[in-house]
């Protein structure tokens, strides 16, 4: 069982909605920051951050995430206008937080390992703020506070 604090929500990420995740927690557990970490496969890291944002900007009060995502997912959170990796991730998470690269990991961090290096990170959501950050996978930072 889950410690006290904790409460593990079971299911698929991507079909939470903003109305169906307070009905899964309890009126205490939306009075506190919630945390969220992850370990995110390649093919759903770039809807789950979209789903963040989309919980974040209809009152979820998620404070940070602890993400791991596949390295080329963080070089597109990480990218500056008029680069190749440029789009609508980058605009997306820029738009509610700085980002900037955390940590990176080679395959063999992992058993079994991935045929490709993954890049991590954590940090507080919010709008962009330069004095308080949340880091995203590969290196994001997201700033804190609404």
């Amino acid at each position: 069982s889950a410690p006290p604090a904790l409460t593990v929500v079971e299911g698929d990420f991507l079909d939470l909605t903003p109305g169906s995740l307070r009905s899964l927690l309890s009126p205490e557990d939306l009075r506190r920051p919630i945390r969220v970490a992850g370990n995110l496969p390649y093919n759903v890291g770039s809807p789950i951050l979209f789903k963040l944002l989309e919980l974040f900007g209809a009152g979820i009060p998620l404070s940070d995430a602890h993400l791991m995502l596949q390295r080329e997912v963080a070089e597109r959170l990480v990218a500056r206008p008029g680069t190749g990796d440029y789009g609508p991730l980058a605009v997306m998470v820029g738009h509610r937080a700085a980002v900037d690269r955390v940590l990176s990991l080679p395959p063999g961090a992992f058993r079994p390992g991935p045929s490709r290096e993954d890049s991590g990170g954590s940090g507080p959501l919010g709008r962009r703020d330069p004095h308080a950050a949340f880091s995203v996978p590969g290196s994001a930072r997201l700033p804190a506070g609404r």
